[in-house]
């Protein structure tokens, strides 16, 4: 299934980003501020939640902000990746490329004007962040994704 939601990253391109943090599950004991959670970011004029879907086979985009009322807390630990890891991709979103594996949306890459970028994949049916896909090729029982999609699509000829 389609990752649904893509199309409010529409929102999102050409806008820096502002700030991003995470909620992470079993933050400090079995994960680490990147490793399997829910990401909020927020880009200048568009608030985004990327999660896992119901089966937690496919990427769900969210208008956010995360309620953290929604979660529970004893389990859930909020991080702020901007101010406390001092992660940050410079520049405006150019476009977000969407991976797949057979028809299911797994990996979404984001591209900035400073050439930086950062992926949002779902990998054991949480959602991580890394560098492009390299969660995918560093883990040999994890089928690597196809590309599916570039958001802004191409223009038209």
């Amino acid at each position: 299934m389609a990752a649904h939601g893509l199309n409010k990253l529409d929102n999102a391109i050409g806008k820096p980003l502002i700030h991003a943090r995470r909620f992470v599950l079993g933050l400090g004991r079995a994960n680490d501020a990147f490793g399997h959670g829910i990401t909020e970011l927020v880009f200048d004029g568009a608030l985004l939640v990327v999660r896992p879907g119901p089966n937690e086979d496919y990427l769900v985009i969210e208008d956010g902000p995360v309620s953290p009322s929604d979660l529970d807390m004893s389990y859930w630990s909020e991080v702020s990746l901007v101010s406390e890891f001092y992660w940050w991709p410079r520049g405006q979103l150019e476009h977000v490329d969407v991976f797949a594996v057979d028809s299911e949306d797994v990996a979404l890459v984001f591209e900035f004007s400073s050439g930086e970028a950062f992926s949002i994949v779902l990998c054991d049916g949480d959602v991580a962040i890394g560098r492009r896909l390299e969660l995918f090729v560093s883990d040999p029982n994890h089928v690597r994704p196809e590309f599916r999609a570039r958001i802004p699509g191409a223009p038209a000829e």
